[in-house]
């Protein structure tokens, strides 16, 4: 699933016939990051093109302005706002050559292509008319620019996107950059596996309740670009220890869209025998507890008899191509996260604790119930849809799936959480008998759960007689 919230579709321009088919606002914005050396944000000053240097992003500089003759609202055109440019900031993507500051030569293929030649008459022409490819202009906290929605089509000029994200972004995809050219570096075998064990050291130091978001998705990343560059680790090369780690930093990974982007370079691995059964099972399993905050199979060991079965059930995944990419990472993250406050900014109807402290929370929205499972440790599923079943006095998943779980309120306001074949299911426990012995039990889950009301249920809600 490749998701774009920040460049939804390209726009073409007079540039040489060899890259018009590859020109679009996605190749402009990733040639923009690679090929910049500088980013600054700043405030135009006049209708000459004068920038009040705000903020540098990437670089540095001894300037306080720059001056571009064609940011005006003639030169732009419809690449810009219509009113006073003199209202607006922009975020620049700058190439310095020479000690001079140009937009990006976005068409370029390679470090080397994408500094100008100025004796070439055609670059001296496109040194200035690409700067309304090297800008995003910003107000209020919300980014614009110009899209063609439509080849031929006019160019729409708008808000896309919060600047927030904009920037985060920007700084994810630096990141990915400098991340490349240090993963690219490695050559032995010492030091690739060195670098795996350091990813597998980094994911370990922070789980369970000490979980830290932006620690997974840095480990995400390099696995994605060590797998890139060195290929998937065989734990006949490299042991079991290396071997596991890329599943481990997928399991660990908060959104499941990001899973699902990625998900070929994992099942890809599995196919060629490079990932053990049951761990992929583990996998899949996670990601189908994200999209339906349940299991599709429970009380027996899952085989791979069921992969098509939890593949077809999760749904809308890449299983197919490898995308190695890591553009717009940010984006494809915090899209999971706006998927999810699109319900839980509604009304909050009553919440729970589980005997393990994970929060079960009724929210109302548009007319809708919902219910949402936060573990806690942060992490969380897609809220999921339930309605009240008048003849069984249950709250039951709307989106029905095998296994028959659902909800229920006691007179006294706990939420019972009713799973079938969960008591089929059981974890292990230690307990301390001396220094250096413990003992090992199995403990059974319990089929229905009771959960202590952290908000009292609404009135509304329906109780059991």
């Amino acid at each position: 699933m490749r998701i774009s919230l920040l460049f939804t579709i390209g726009f073409l321009l007079s540039f040489p016939s060899k890259a018009e088919e590859k020109l679009s606002f996605f190749m402009t914005y990733e040639n923009c990051i690679t090929y910049s050396t500088h980013i600054f944000k700043g405030k135009i000053l006049d209708e000459k093109g004068t920038v009040k240097i705000l903020e540098i992003l990437k670089g540095k500089t001894e300037n306080t302005e720059l001056h571009f003759k064609s940011l005006t609202q003639k030169a732009m055109g419809n690449y810009g706002p219509k009113e006073n440019y003199k209202d607006w900031e922009v975020i620049l993507f700058l190439r310095k050559i020479d000690d001079n500051f140009y937009p990006i030569k976005f068409y370029a293929e390679t470090e080397d292509e994408a500094d100008w030649d100025f004796n070439d008459e055609n670059d001296r022409a496109n040194a200035t008319s690409t700067l309304p490819l090297s800008l995003a202009f910003s107000k209020n906290g919300k980014i614009y620019y110009s899209i063609q929605r439509e080849n031929p089509g006019d160019l729409i000029f708008g808000e896309v996107v919060s600047e927030t994200l904009f920037r985060k972004e920007i700084k994810s995809d630096l990141t990915s950059l400098n991340l490349s050219k240090e993963i690219k570096q490695l050559k032995s075998k010492n030091e690739i596996e060195a670098y795996w064990k350091t990813i597998r050291k980094a994911d370990q130091q922070f789980r369970g309740l000490a979980t830290k978001t932006d620690n997974d998705n840095l480990n995400f990343k390099k696995t994605i670009l060590m797998i890139k560059q060195h290929g998937y680790p065989s734990k006949k090369e490299f042991g079991y220890q290396v071997n596991i780690t890329p599943n481990f930093v997928f399991s660990h990974q908060a959104s499941l869209f990001v899973q699902e982007q990625y998900f070929a370079i994992f099942y890809d691995a599995y196919q060629k025998g490079l990932v053990d059964t049951t761990e992929f099972l583990i996998n899949l399993r996670g990601m189908h507890r994200a999209k339906w905050d349940r299991d599709l199979i429970r009380g027996r060991d899952l085989t791979a008899q069921d992969i098509p079965t939890l593949l077809e059930s999760i749904g809308d995944i890449n299983s197919t191509h490898a995308d190695y990419g890591l553009f717009y990472f940010e984006t494809t993250f915090e899209k999971f996260e706006t998927e999810v406050e699109k319900i839980t900014s509604g009304e909050l109807s009553g919440s729970w604790k589980t005997e393990r402290n994970h929060i079960y929370s009724f929210f109302k929205k548009n007319g809708q119930l919902y219910v949402f499972l936060k573990y806690r440790n942060g992490s969380h599923a897609l809220p999921q849809r339930i309605h009240f079943n008048s003849k069984k006095s249950q709250y039951e998943y709307s989106k029905k799936l095998p296994l028959n779980d659902y909800f229920q309120i006691d007179r006294d306001g706990n939420l019972l959480v009713t799973k079938e074949n969960k008591d089929l299911e059981y974890r292990f426990e230690y307990s301390k008998l001396s220094e250096t012995t413990y003992a090992k039990r199995k403990v059974f889950y319990p089929k229905t759960e009771k959960c202590l009301p952290v908000k009292a249920p609404d009135l509304e809600l329906k109780r059991l007689d």
